[in-house]
């Protein structure tokens, strides 16, 4: 989810990349009642309530902006030849 939030990725894709986890973790444990789309809708929003968002929070944690950016360089691809293609 953090990852998530400082490569910009919108709120809506964080709860609909969590809920598609659940899919995913059915394999490995019987005992997937965390992960429904609802528990990081509440987190998010308690984010929001109490601290203005995910990337705000983590300034409150001390992250700096340079680390963010940093981060960002490494799990987002701004180069302008980059394209995105799904292949099976």
């Amino acid at each position: 989810m953090f990852l998530l939030g400082i490569a910009g990725v919108s709120r809506e894709d964080i709860i609909a990349d969590y809920e598609v986890s659940r899919t995913y973790i059915q394999d490995f444990t019987k005992d997937i009642s965390g992960s429904h789309y609802s528990n990081m809708e509440k987190m998010l929003k308690e984010l929001d309530d109490r601290h203005g968002g995910l990337v705000p929070y983590l300034y409150a944690l001390g992250i700096s902006e340079e680390e963010m950016t940093g981060l960002r360089g490494k799990i987002v691809d701004t180069s302008p030849n980059y394209s995105f293609r799904l292949t099976f």
